[in-house]
């Protein structure tokens, strides 16, 4: 089991990449806060929700099995494989896009966003899917360099025009949307080019590569609705049971929830192409070593959660201007919540080895919506500090029902008499 060597070493890739990219928006944020009030940073947060909410459509999860088909036994074209991949992105963005024309008013009424900036969310969303395409590829691949360099370029740029249109320009929000929505266009560009130049894309689509996509991310969508409910629904009751500006102090503690949020998310993407490959050829023996590094990385991010949520005074202080520091109590809630994120991420995978995606969907889908419920109690009940409680204890139930549900489809020693051995 050569788990020290490629996983630590493609992990210490991904955390400082991680890591440095997650600076790029923490410098942003002194700046931001101080030049955007609460109520434009919720215009802001609600443009990002709106993108995740169209995102859980676009490309129908179709990317995901990517990854997994990297990892069978099974002879594919790559190259066909994408093609179908890009061919399901565009014609479910286009079905999209439809909608928000025939609906956009009542999109507009529930978001306070126009017409105009619905259609960009949705490219936006489509964008996005090109660029985690290529990036699913790299991770497949073991390419954490070139992961990293992708990401950071975007990053950077994101961060550079932002702050231009909004402090040398003072556009306000509108600038932030500009920044966030052109640097996306611009990299998808260049990402389809760069797949055209390695014969990535052709004009030609599999019907089996479809239906193989499809039997993978079709049972996805109850899991991908559940996981709306569970990770952006609370902003729509924030601006709707609160106000806008409420949305754009839990904005705010969302991003500095990301500290944690940046290193387990480096470490999955390491560990992810990693253990597709162990459970492809495993044994009892290596199973029993996996899951106690498991319990310890377990320890180790929960430890992180309760260091960081014990400086959020100070965190807040730093890095917000005086009208966020509603934030500060969010923020121990956020960094749990986070830590359960990546717990998950170490179970899940489990899961999506069987390719029995519709247990993940089961999950998601009943969590989801008691997160949802939770959520609107709360808030109703303790304001913000509700809707941060709420998404923690979604988050933790998440887990533990994943938990249980992996180890029933994927057998594992996580008996503390069988892991302790």
């Amino acid at each position: 089991m050569k788990l020290n060597q490629n996983l630590f070493k493609s992990s210490f890739i991904y955390v400082i990449s991680n890591f440095s990219i997650a600076i790029i928006p923490f410098t942003m944020l002194p700046i931001l806060s101080r030049y955007l009030t609460p109520e434009e940073y919720g215009v802001i947060a609600m443009f990002i929700t709106i993108v995740a909410f169209f995102g859980a459509f676009t490309g129908l999860s179709s990317n995901g099995a990517i990854m997994v088909r990297f990892f069978d036994k099974g002879p594919f074209q790559i190259n066909q494989y994408i093609s179908s991949s890009i061919f399901i992105l565009v014609l479910s963005t286009s079905i999209i896009l439809l909608i928000v024309f025939l609906f956009g008013s009542l999109f507009e009424e529930y978001t306070g966003l126009t017409k105009t900036w619905l259609f960009i969310a949705c490219l936006v969303s489509f964008s996005q899917f090109i660029v985690q395409i290529m990036l699913t590829i790299f991770q497949a691949t073991d390419n954490p360099i070139k992961y990293a360099f992708l990401r950071f370029v975007q990053a950077i740029i994101e961060a550079s025009l932002s702050l231009t249109l909004v402090v040398l320009f003072l556009m306000s929000w509108e600038g932030r949307l500009i920044g966030i929505s052109a640097v996306w266009f611009l990299v998808s560009s260049f990402v389809i080019i760069y797949m055209l130049r390695k014969k990535w894309l052709i004009p030609s689509v599999g019907k089996a590569d479809m239906r193989d996509m499809l039997r993978y991310g079709l049972p996805l969508m109850p899991h991908t609705i559940g996981a709306l409910f569970l990770g952006t629904m609370d902003r729509f009751l924030v601006i709707n049971i609160l106000d806008i500006a409420s949305a754009g102090i839990y904005m705010a503690a969302a991003q500095i929830g990301l500290i944690l949020n940046m290193a387990v998310d480096a470490f999955n993407r390491a560990f992810a192409p990693w253990l597709m490959n162990y459970l492809s050829n495993r044994n009892h023996q290596d199973d029993i070593k996996l899951v106690k590094y498991t319990y310890i990385y377990f320890i180790i991010v929960l430890s992180i959660a309760y260091i960081l949520g014990a400086l959020s005074e100070y965190l807040v202080y730093f890095l917000l201007g005086e009208e966020f520091y509603g934030a500060i109590p969010l923020l121990k809630f956020i960094f749990y919540g986070n830590a359960f994120i990546g717990m998950y991420q170490m179970v899940n995978k489990y899961i999506f080895f069987t390719r029995k995606t519709e247990l993940i969907s089961m999950v998601t889908i009943f969590v989801g919506l008691i997160t949802l419920l939770l959520s609107w109690y709360l808030i109703t009940q303790e304001g913000l500090i509700g809707a941060a409680k709420a998404w923690m204890f979604g988050q933790m139930i998440m887990f533990f029902f994943t938990w249980i549900l992996s180890n029933k489809v994927n057998k594992m020693p996580w008996f503390l008499q069988d892991a302790l051995k």
